[in-house]
């Protein structure tokens, strides 16, 4: 197993590379945090500099990409399926 980490000790290899070497496994823990990072970092600059999302807008999923991402929709459905009936009620107003 290859651990690549970006800045870390061990050289930076493609995964081609690493498998041409021997190498079965190949990760790279934490890069998505690391792009991540990096990315609200320009979102936040852009923010601050203009007072608007505008010009980050193209970098952005707008609200419907992002639920589609998530899978919103299918996660309400399926939300229905396990809600629990309301307790039933009695004269002053308290669940029996």
């Amino acid at each position: 197993m290859a651990n690549m980490v970006e800045g870390g000790k061990t050289p930076m290899l493609a995964a081609a590379e690493l498998q041409a070497l021997g190498f079965s496994l190949v990760i790279f823990p934490g890069g998505v945090v690391r792009a991540l990072a990096k990315t609200a970092a320009e979102f936040y600059a852009a923010l601050a500099a203009s007072g608007s999302t505008e010009p980050f807008r193209a970098r952005m999923l707008d609200f419907a990409a992002i639920n589609r991402l998530v899978g919103t929709s299918e996660m309400l459905e399926a939300g229905k399926r396990y809600a629990a009936e309301p307790p039933a009620r009695g004269k002053q107003g308290r669940p029996r």
